[in-house]
Formats: structure tokens, sequence, C-alpha cells
């Protein structure tokens, strides 16, 4: 049996917050006369992974034996963080979304149980700039991964399901002033791999002109439905 916790209204759904022996999760309302969708965190740690044909893994530059230190500045669900986990990282991601950030670290810590994966709360522009000005030896990452929410596509590219359902409605609008912002920051960070997560027919996120200088090349890694953008600063 559940309990409820509490709840927030946005412009596209109602979300509220339960708990029951499982510990917390959310119940999403869409519309009027719809049943609410429950949707649970849930971290299953995956068997091996192959890296061959791992986009994820092949984003990133992960090699066997070889753990990186990976932020995750737009961490959702921490389902790609939970990925970089399962290789073998060291994770360090951080949440603005309050209530996404009580119930995902909720879960973390009743399922994962690890110090390799670290869930914070705050702004990751803020958090980078921060990281950037007190910067004064070797950054601390090898990796910034960023996956902004993408704007809202019916076509194979976008998202789907009711994970994306509930993201969409506690997360802002997609904001392209805001992900180059948050882009630009992550640039900042010389010796370190930025990875964009974008749908496959999508545009770039644009670099303004005197940010160019900001990484020596760009390519990108292609699947189905995604493709990962690679920046080698």
């Amino acid at each position: 049996m559940s309990s409820l916790d509490r709840s927030v209204s946005t412009s596209r759904a109602k979300v509220s917050v339960s708990r029951d022996d499982q510990g917390a999760f959310f119940s999403l309302a869409t519309g009027e006369g719809k049943e609410p969708l429950d949707v649970r965190v849930g971290f299953e740690r995956r068997g091996q992974i192959g890296l061959r044909t791992d986009l994820l893994a092949r984003a990133i530059g992960f090699k066997k034996n070889n753990p990186l230190r990976v932020f995750d500045a737009t961490a959702g669900l921490c389902r790609d963080s939970f990925h970089f986990f399962c290789l073998g990282c060291q994770v360090l991601a951080i949440e603005a979304q309050p209530i996404l950030f009580e119930v995902v670290s909720e879960q973390l810590a009743r399922q994962v149980h690890s110090d390799r994966l670290k869930l914070i709360r705050g702004d990751a522009v803020e958090f980078l700039t921060t990281q950037a000005k007190e910067l004064s030896a070797a950054p601390a990452f090898d990796v910034i991964y960023l996956d902004p929410i993408f704007a809202h596509d019916k076509s194979k590219s976008a998202r789907s399901g009711k994970e994306s359902e509930l993201l969409r409605a506690l997360a802002a609008e997609p904001d392209e002033a805001a992900d180059q912002q948050l882009l630009v920051a992550a640039l900042a960070f010389k010796g370190v791999r930025v990875v964009v997560k974008r749908p496959l027919r999508a545009k770039e996120i644009s670099v303004p002109a005197d940010g160019k200088n900001l990484f020596l090349s760009k390519h990108s890694i292609k699947g189905a439905a995604i493709r990962y953008d690679v920046y080698t600063c």
C-alpha cells in the first residue's frame, strides 16, 4: 500500500511522490480521465558490457581496466550515470530538480550502496563555473556528459515511455540558449572529453564564435535513434 508524500503540478502533468515498502516512487497524471502511471526508479546491475558495440562506452572513450571519472551534468533518473557506474567508472551526477533529486537519491542509497556513484543537488552551470575558477591543477573529471531534454518529437528519434513523460513534466522547456550555456561551461576544462547526447537528426548545440577555440576536435558516434557529439578539449 502506498502513501502520498507530496505532489507538484506543471503545465504538462501532475507528479506525485509516494512511498511504500520499496521506498519513494513517482505517480504521473497526464490528463483528466487518465489513470496515473507509477514510475519507479530501479537500478539493476548489468552483466558484461560489449565495449565495441556499446555506444555510450565508445562515446566516453572507455577502455577495459581504465576506469574514468565522469561528471553527469544532467542526471535526471541517473540511467546513464548508472551505465557509467556499471562500466566501472567513478561517477558524480548533479540534478537541480528537487523532486527528481529526492526520489533518485533515495533509491540510489537503497539499491546501489557504492561511493563510486554519487548524486548531488545543484545547478550544473554554476557547479562547472565554480570548478573551473578553482581549478589549479589537472581537472577532477575525464569526461563531462550532457543529456539535455529533447524538444518534443513523435518520430523514432524522440525519447518514449513513461520515464520520458515524467522527465518532460518536471523539466524546464527545451532551451537552446541554456543548452549552449551548459556546453560552453563544460568545454572550459582543458584535457576533458565532453559528450553530448542528441536525437539522431537534431542539429548540434551551437557554440558561440568566440568559443570555437575551447575544443581541439569534434566527432559524432551514431546509433539508430540517437547520436553522441564528442568534443575533445
